[in-house]
């Protein structure tokens, strides 16, 4: 029998931690937000959520995205299928000195749930007695985000996983490290996003390109399904697109439906019940309902920064048969 001394005692409470048993699994994501606090930030730029209004400063916007973004994690969470660990902070330099500061309390991250010390709520209540100011050190903060909130979760355990992380800021490198500092590729195990806030001259998108290839890059492709007849296309809707390809279909039957022949299994769009959640959408249907599920849902995993196009190798496939398809950079 193997020794599991070093483990320590474990209750059947550890079960409840995905991690405690040297587990981990693609429903639990996690996420660093770094958000730009510099003087550049109190530029101003179209509402990002409602173009018509008034302008706002690139601060309120990018504040705006985060807290958007923890509602999401808080509805994946309630939904039972995905649980985001996530830490927001913020940078910029005040003379000659980094200014870096956990928004969420220490050890600036957690996770992300209603009611929680890591919610919208205390994001924006945080959030609403800063300003922003002094310069900024770009290169410095996406390290100092990678190191506390990327890496820090669970001693970077295990050491191959698929972590994530965004800069929220307009691009415009003022201070501290060039960006050139770090290498491409340098965060191999991390998808690195860059958000930027602003129009025209006021971001600079090459720097935001420069940030987002330090990491490893993610496209997600969705493909549809479509008959010969056109009256049979279905795409997926929004609320299966964020659940994970393995953690099972969003509503239905999980675990019973595996010991169904794959014929036989309801499609998801046929499972006629009331809304567990607000990502529980049911899946257009079509004039052909009585049939076998219509849609594919695609991950590619590459490590470039090409633009990529999935093309079928066979326009007509009949049904059973595999589905080949050829990438094209």
């Amino acid at each position: 029998m193997p020794d599991f001394a070093a483990l320590g005692p474990v209750i059947n409470a550890d079960t409840l931690d995905f991690r405690a048993l040297g587990y981990t699994y693609d429903s639990i994501a996690i996420v660093g937000l770094g958000l730009d606090r510099t003087g550049s930030m109190l530029a101003m730029t179209p509402d990002p959520m409602i173009s018509s209004d008034p302008d706002v400063t690139k601060w309120a916007a990018a504040t705006r995205g985060v807290s958007t973004f923890l509602q999401d994690c808080e509805t994946v969470h309630e939904s039972g299928v995905t649980y985001v660990v996530a830490g927001v902070k913020t940078f910029r330099r005040m003379g000659i000195a980094n200014d870096f500061v956990n928004v969420l309390p220490a050890p600036g991250y957690g996770l992300v749930k209603a009611g929680g010390t890591h919610s919208q709520a205390a994001f924006d209540g945080a959030v609403a007695g800063m300003s922003p100011g002094g310069s900024t050190p770009l290169a410095d903060a996406l390290a100092d985000v990678h190191s506390t909130l990327v890496a820090a979760p669970f001693g970077n355990l295990p050491a191959d996983e698929r972590r994530y992380l965004a800069m929220l800021t307009d691009g415009i490198r003022t201070s501290g490290a060039l960006m050139s500092s770090i290498p491409d590729g340098s965060f191999a195990d991390t998808v690195v996003f860059g958000m930027g806030f602003g129009t025209g001259a006021d971001v600079d998108y090459a720097t935001i390109a420069s940030m987002a290839a330090k990491g490893a890059v993610t496209l997600a492709t969705t493909i549809s399904y479509r008959s010969r007849g056109i009256g049979a296309m279905v795409m997926p809707v929004l609320g299966e697109l964020p659940v994970p390809v393995q953690a099972g279909p969003p509503r239905g039957a999980r675990y019973s439906r595996l010991l169904l022949a794959p014929k036989a299994r309801v499609a998801v769009r046929n499972v006629h019940t009331k809304a567990a959640h607000a990502l529980d959408d049911r899946p257009a249907g079509t004039q052909r309902d009585d049939q076998p599920a219509c849609h594919v849902l695609v991950n590619i995993y590459a490590r470039t920064l090409l633009r990529l196009a999935l093309l079928p190798k066979a326009t007509v496939t009949r049904r059973g048969t595999a589905i080949e398809l050829a990438v094209q950079g």
